[in-house]
Parts: structure tokens; sequence; C-alpha cells
């Protein structure tokens, strides 16, 4: 099971306590969102008591000289509201920005240390949501619990004024405020499985979608455009039903509501019996009608925002047991910074998620500057063992050393910093040809134009660079998609030629070019295997007579361990696979 997909014991409470957690960096612009918002309802809890005064001192005494004093106060007392609903609102806005900038980017640093084990378990739409949806709905949770804090403060601070205007007022408003409260309580397990199955389904089409993208070629190719638009069109009105679900669930924590809708005619009911008894004053009547409905704003602002904090929960807690589930890769280890680059790899095993066994009992030793040639069917093994020597995986069993290092011990960022890797199809990304090749170094930032240029020209690169319109700068679209395959190769070449790795892990990608681009990127991996430990796997006759050593295997198990000569002579895998593979297409001169 995928360790974000178990099961958490993680409730609304605890969600909300590690949420705050996150304001912690920032308690001084929480301090002054605090005073700002407390000094704006303060002023607020004023204008009941002045609309009293208004009615009482103005209308009913005819007190024509209190008129302009009244005014000019409450006029003051409005600029101060705004200069300090302002001040807040500023503060919190920076708050929320950078709690949410420090969740997206935990999320990502994390993601970037996690081993491969989890990329091949998750779907591109999978971890996508975890950056963007999820971490929106963490940061949203952030925001609830912060209102929720602040409505309890303007609630307590309401609710003292109205105990201190009239302890019998303050009694009869109990009543409502527990049934506000009350029902979003009530209504919480609903609410939350309603917010799992829209996360859920937000997922599913954020996958269909990226698949979908990326595989426009082929949807097109197989015409099956229409069909594919009405997956989406599926899966987005299954949102939708959900989505209608989750907000009638919510709905239904609002019926505390219906508490203030009752008692509000009540209340004037009763108030104005008394004003006409002579018990009380309209103006009395008024601010205390007043008083009660600034007591419900606070209650209906964190009623509103724990149905907020409930339906985003599920995507917080997503976030959590991601950041706590899933172990990252180690960061300490020795700082092999000087590899000589000898390789031994002493009866290792490995499995994919316990799996059946892709390599069994694989040992050799390849000594610094030799090339090492892998050959045999596919499905053999032969793209594992590329994978294991820069700890992409971890054996299951055995020891990878490097210069008598066991990786396991080393640094990984310094091991890999020393390894260059070229695959079958590299991945290029967006950006000029020039920010591409430049990211293969050690240090980017203290790469120059000329060693860029040197790199691309050991590539056989400069050339077809030059012809461009833009030169270093065109721009190649993801994935290199304006480049063609010969050229991305010539890139990735580069790219590894200016980090001067003492390791070189290559998988040959030469079918699909033609005879003239084959033999300009042939050129360009002589001159970069050469003086480097590096491991092939081999698809030309040229890799294979020239290589050090050949390590012949099937069914993840090294069959056969020498030279070209040498396993001829043999006359068992290596040869078969000579005849089939290599002198059908190519005769040695």
């Amino acid at each position: 099971m995928n360790a974000c997909k178990k099961k958490g014991n993680l409730g609304s409470g605890r969600i909300a306590v590690r949420l705050l957690g996150y304001l912690k960096p920032y308690w001084s612009l929480v301090l002054l969102c605090m005073l700002f918002q407390g000094g704006m309802r303060a002023t607020f809890l004023v204008f009941p008591w002045m609309e009293g005064q208004f009615f009482d001192r103005v209308i009913g005494e005819k007190d024509a000289d209190f008129l302009p004093i009244l005014v000019g106060t409450w006029m003051a007392i409005a600029v101060v509201t705004y200069l300090t609903s302002i001040g807040f609102a500023y503060f919190f806005a920076k708050v929320t920005g950078q709690t949410r900038r420090d969740m997206q980017l935990q999320v990502y640093q994390h993601l970037r240390f996690l081993p491969c084990r989890f990329y091949d378990d998750h779907t591109t739409g999978q971890i996508m949501a975890y950056i963007d949806s999820d971490t929106a709905s963490a940061a949203e949770g952030i925001l609830a619990s912060g209102w929720i804090i602040l409505a309890g403060i303007e609630f307590a601070i309401t609710l003292t004024v109205v105990f201190w205007v009239n302890p019998w007022l303050g009694l009869f408003s109990i009543p409502f405020t527990l049934a506000v409260v009350g029902l979003p309580v009530l209504f919480r397990r609903p609410v939350q499985n309603a917010s799992k199955q829209v996360l859920q389904e937000r997922e599913s089409i954020s996958s269909r979608l990226q698949e979908g993208i990326a595989g426009s070629r082929e949807i097109k190719s197989l015409g099956h455009e229409m069909r594919d638009m009405g997956l989406i069109r599926r899966s987005i009105e299954t949102l939708i039903r959900a989505e209608v679900h989750q907000r009638l669930i919510g709905g239904l924590t609002a019926l505390g509501g219906l508490a203030s809708w009752v008692g509000n005619p009540l209340f004037f009911f009763i108030g104005g019996k008394m004003v006409l008894d002579g018990h009380i004053s309209l103006g009395f009547l008024w601010m205390a009608n007043r008083y009660l409905n600034l007591l419900t704003v606070p209650l209906y602002q964190a009623q509103n925002e724990y149905q907020t904090l409930l339906r985003t929960s599920e995507g917080a807690k997503r976030v959590f047991m991601f950041l706590d589930e899933n172990p990252t890769e180690p960061t300490d280890g020795i700082e092999a910074v000087d590899l000589q680059g000898q390789v031994r790899f002493e009866d290792v095993h490995f499995s994919y998620n316990g799996a059946s066994e892709v390599l069994q009992n694989v040992s050799f030793e390849v000594q610094p500057g030799q090339i090492a040639a892998l050959v045999g069917p596919s499905g053999a093994g032969k793209s594992t063992i590329l994978n294991l020597i820069p700890r992409l995986y971890t054996p299951t069993q055995g020891q990878i050393c490097v210069d008598e290092h066991d990786i396991a011990t080393l640094n990984l960022s310094a091991l890999r910093s020393q390894i260059g890797t070229v695959f079958q199809d590299p991945y290029l990304f967006s950006g000029s040809i020039e920010e591409n090749i430049q990211m293969g170094a050690r240090h980017p930032e203290s790469v120059s134009k000329k060693d860029i240029v040197a790199a691309a020209t050991a590539a056989n690169a400069h050339g077809f660079i030059t012809q461009l319109t833009d030169g270093y700068a065109t721009e190649i679209g993801e994935r290199g998609i304006r480049l063609s395959g010969g050229e991305r190769q010539r890139i990735a070449i580069a790219r590894v030629l200016i980090r001067n790795p003492k390791l070189l892990l290559l998988d040959e990608a030469t079918s699909a070019l033609d005879s003239e681009t084959e033999r300009v990127v042939t050129e360009a991996l002589e001159r970069l295997l050469k003086g480097r430990t590096s491991f092939v796997i081999a698809h030309r006759l040229s890799t294979v007579l020239n290589a050090d050593v050949i390590l012949a295997m099937e069914n993840g198990k090294i069959v056969e361990i020498g030279t070209h000569q040498e396993l001829l002579a043999q006359g068992r895998l290596y040869a078969r696979l000579y005849h089939l593979q290599f002198a059908a297409s190519e005769a040695p001169k």
C-alpha cells in the first residue's frame, strides 16, 4: 500500500493544531493581525451605544447640542475602523501568503528527496495534487483556523460587553449561541466524507488530463479525440455531483442560523412590550438588538470557517500523511569528493516493491577508466544496474562499492555529482539550449558561456545550434519537442560533458537515428567515454568491440563476464546475441 494512502489518525482538531504550527515563524505578524482585529472589533462595539444615544438623547430628549458631538465622534471612530481594517487585511494577507508558500516548498522539497520507488507508485496527477490542490486546501485550512481563533476572541469581547450592558441580555443570547456552535459539530463526519470524495475526483481528473495532454500525439493518431473528451466529460460530471453533495451536506450545518431568524422576532416581541410598558427606552432596545447581532457575527464566521476547516481537512490530512509516512533519501554520509571510478557489486539482489527479483546474485568489478558493456535480452536487468549505481534505488541484498566505499555510506549529493547519465530518451527541460547544458554542471551558476560552447562542440552539437535563429538562446519546448532525436541526444551528451564526471552511465539509443546522425552521435559518445569508468547498455557493435569488459545478462543474472573475443569463443549467450543483434547489422572491419 502506498504510504500516502494509509489511514491516518488525524482528526480535525489535530489538523487545526498542526496547521497553526505554520504560523509560528510569523508570530509577530500574527500578533499585529490580532491587535488590528481587536482594534477594529472594539470600534464596532461602540457603534450600537452611539446609535442608542441617537435615539434616546437626540430624538427622544431633543438634545440638538449633542447631535454634532455625536456625529463628529461617530465619523472619527469610523475612520479608525477603516484604518484598522486595512492594517488587518495587509498583515493577514502577508501571513497567509507566506504560510502557503512555506507549505508548498516543504511539500516540493520532500518530493525532491523521495526515492524513485515513490514515483513508480504514483501518477503525475497524484503528485501534482499534493503540490497544488492539497496544499491549497491545507493553506485554506490555516486561514480558517486563524479566523476561528480571531472569531473566538471577538465573541468573548462582545459577550463581555453584552453582559456588562445587561446581564439578562447576555443570558438571553446563550441558547442561540449553543445552537449556532453545536450543529456544525454534529455534521462533522458527513462533511469530511464528502470532502474526501471531492478530492479523489479532482485527483482523478488531474491524472486523466495529464495523461491526455502528454499522449496528445497518440490520441490524434488513433482518432480518439472525441473518446478522450467523453472520458474527461464523465470525470468532470462525477466531480460536479460530488461537489453538489459536499455543498448540500455543508449547508445542513448552517441550520444554526434558524435559531437567529426565530430569535430575532422573539426578541422584538419581548423588547417591544418592555418599551411600551416603560421598562426600557427605544434606544436601549435598538442598542441591545445591535449587540446581539454583533454577537452572532463572530459565531457565524466561526461556523463558516469550521465548515471550511472540515472541507479542507482531508487535503491537509493527505499532505501531513505524505510528509510523515514517506521516508526521504538520507542527506548525510561520507563526502566522497574525488572518486577514481572503481565499481564493485557483491552478491546484489533487487526487486521492485517486494515482487519477483529483477537482479539475483550479481557480482562483478570494473576498474577506473574501464568501459563495461551490458548486453542481454530485454528485461535482463541491465537498466536496473544503471539505476543502482547512483542509488536511485537501494539493493534488497548485497553491497555496491565505489572506490571501496559502500555507496550506502556516501553522501548522495556528493556521489551523484560525480556521475553522468545519458538515457535512451533524454529528458530536456523547457527553456533554452544554453540553460539545458548549463544545468548539467555541478555548480550551474559558475558555468561560463565558453564552457557551454566547449561542451556543445565536444558533443558535436555546436554546428546545428549556431544554425538556429536564436543559437544557444533557442527555446526548445517541453521535453525538447522542437529538436530532433539526434539533436536531443547531443544536448544530453553536452550536459554530461560539462559536468566532467568520473562515472558514466549510458543507455545507447541509435536505432531510431538515420546513418549520418548516428555517425555524429557516435563520435560524440566516443569522446564522452574516454578516460571515464563507463557502464554502457550496448546497442552498437563498436561499443562491444571497444569495451574492456562485457557483462552478459539473462533473467536478472550475469551469466558471462569477459572481453569480446573471450565471450565469442565460449559460444554461449553472448555469442548468440552477437550473431543475432550485432553481426546481422554490422560486420567487424
